[in-house]
């Protein structure tokens, strides 16, 4: 018996897509033990190309319900590259459950897969698809056959339809690109098949189904560098109307995200393939750390070398690394210094405005209004302040402070 195939959507290594006729005969062994797979006819040209076909894979399973409401792990027997061919019941153990009006299969195989007497299989949409390149991973393609309980036969139809994207952009490597409708839209998690009495398979998603899919990049993926050589990425979802459009993110090997969104219509059809226009990607630089950023503030000294300080002293630390010091150490009167100073893998150093540099580096720990400095070489000069306003009495320029002939600077 000769069955011509062919197959809207797209792999390279997994289910199949053939446009010639296949000789292959099913197996004479008992319809219980095995079953022989084909694909759908297409009513429309939906795949990527004359080339592009869909395949099985030697890793390939179906669950199975051989009339009755027990999912039975069906196992395919050919190779991978294969375009139809046998699967093979892994469980030789009786199949039990409520009687069904007919057979039904589902790919692929997930051990949760279950039935209800009407014939609608429950299954859950995984929220993350691995990339491909050029399609999509082994295992997302949801495909479901229905068949009477006698035929040795399952011809399996794509369930869900395919959006693809085209990105590129200069020097851009990614690692996850995320749909989701700017509607809610559910795209993964609970849902519900059956097939209609037109022979075509329909999706229900449930109501705890998730607004999200991602492709997920095992290796860091670069993109193409120009809208010619665009880099394709396929994303399978439950046939789905954007009505008010949906949203792209991107994030790159660098943590940063990218966001494209458009609010047009856009319906996914089932078995269709939804083309989009290429569009580059542009990630901002992420600026540098400021190092002065948890530090800047008032402070006030309340502690030196394990004790209550006899002198006083005040830092304003500007986020710029600018820091002004006020003094009573050896004289009645404020005195005032200013510096700048520069932090280095949490070790702080500064200059005078002077010129003369501080007597010390110190290292620096905070933790909430306390902040602890500690001299690198002496490990006994650790200085702690504390977080407060300052006096209204300092002087408001380093001209009008007083200064000691010999004046000696606290930093």
């Amino acid at each position: 018996m000769t069955r011509r195939l062919l197959i809207c959507a797209l792999f390279i290594a997994l289910c199949g897509c053939a446009m010639e006729d296949a000789t292959e005969q099913p197996s004479a062994v008992g319809p219980t033990e095995r079953v022989y797979a084909t694909f759908e006819h297409p009513a429309t040209r939906t795949y990527l190309d004359e080339d592009n076909r869909l395949y099985w894979h030697a890793e390939d399973a179906i669950s199975f319900f051989r009339g009755v409401s027990t999912n039975i792990r069906y196992t395919f027997e050919g190779t991978t590259g294969d375009r139809e061919g046998s699967f093979v019941r892994d469980d030789a153990s009786t199949a039990t459950g409520a009687t069904l009006d007919r057979s039904y299969a589902l790919y692929p195989y997930a051990p949760s897969t279950a039935i209800s007497y009407t014939g609608s299989i429950a299954y859950t949409l995984p929220a993350s698809q691995q990339y491909a390149a050029g399609t999509f991973s082994r295992g997302v393609n949801v495909m479901m056959a229905a068949t009477d309980n006698t035929s040795e036969v399952l011809s399996f139809k794509n369930c869900g339809g395919y959006l693809r994207l085209r990105l590129y952009g200069t020097d851009v490597a990614i690692r996850s690109v995320t749909l989701k409708g700017n509607m809610s839209e559910p795209l993964s998690g609970a849902a519900t098949f059956s097939m209609g009495s037109d022979g075509l398979p329909a999706v229900a998603m449930g109501a705890t189904a998730a607004s999200s899919v991602t492709i997920e990049c095992d290796e860091v993926l670069t993109l193409g560098t120009s809208a010619e050589d665009a880099t394709s990425l396929l994303f399978v979802i439950p046939p789905t109307t954007f009505n008010e459009g949906f949203t792209i993110t991107i994030t790159d090997d660098q943590g940063r995200t990218f966001t494209k969104a458009t609010t047009k219509r856009v319906a996914i059809e089932r078995n269709m393939i939804q083309p989009m226009a290429a569009f580059e990607v542009i990630f901002e630089e992420i600026p540098a750390a400021n190092p002065f950023s948890e530090i800047k503030g008032t402070w006030a000294l309340t502690s030196w070398r394990g004790a209550t300080p006899s002198f006083k002293v005040y830092m304003d630390i500007s986020d710029g690394g600018n820091i002004t010091l006020w003094q009573k150490m050896t004289t009645r009167a404020w005195e005032r210094y200013d510096s700048t100073a520069t932090i280095d893998k949490n070790v702080i150093s500064g200059t005078y405005s002077d010129g003369v540099a501080w007597s010390a580096n110190y290292s620096i720990a905070i933790a909430g209004d306390t902040m602890t400095w500690t001299d690198t070489v002496d490990s006994t000069d650790v200085s702690v302040y504390t977080r407060t306003e300052l006096p209204n009495d300092l002087p408001t320029d380093e001209s009008n402070a007083t200064r000691a002939a010999t004046a000696e600077r606290f930093l």
